[in-house]
């Protein structure tokens, strides 16, 4: 399967930007600390995936909003790139790493968590540091 990635366009960048602040709504009002961490987004997921059946954010907030936070996360943590990836199975956000070829779908790994069961176990800081541990040993750190 071959992909294309592209760079965002101006329209791709603001909706970024809204599932960001909804990101950071959902992280104020579902951890206890409002700092963008692996653990902190952990915390908010958990936290509504405890709720009963009145969550206020639905899926695809919590899939946007966290996944997008955890994108900016390993943006700004190891200097990874937002891009569009386009294959066969359609286009998609995802964030690469031009240094070693790394591509990630940050928003598609919490949808995994969400459908068809929500998952309850933690998995942005295992995810984060798995990361960080692929990327020294790529750069040979």
């Amino acid at each position: 399967m071959t992909h294309q990635i592209k760079d965002f366009t101006d329209n791709e960048t603001k909706n970024l930007a809204k599932n960001i602040q909804t990101g950071k709504k959902i992280v104020s009002q579902l951890s206890k600390n409002e700092k963008i961490t692996a653990k902190n987004l952990d915390e908010a997921f958990s936290n509504w995936a405890r709720q009963d059946n009145e969550k206020e954010f639905s899926g695809e907030d919590i899939a946007n909003g966290l996944g997008s936070l955890f994108g900016e996360l390993i943006k700004t943590d190891f200097s990874f790139t937002w891009k569009m990836i386009e294959d066969d199975l359609g286009t998609e956000a995802a964030l690469v790493d031009d240094t070693t070829g790394s591509i990630l779908f940050p928003i598609n790994s919490v949808w995994k968590r969400i459908e068809p069961k929500i998952l309850q176990e933690p998995f942005f800081e295992p995810m984060w540091k798995a990361i960080k541990a692929h990327i020294e040993k790529q750069k040979g750190s």
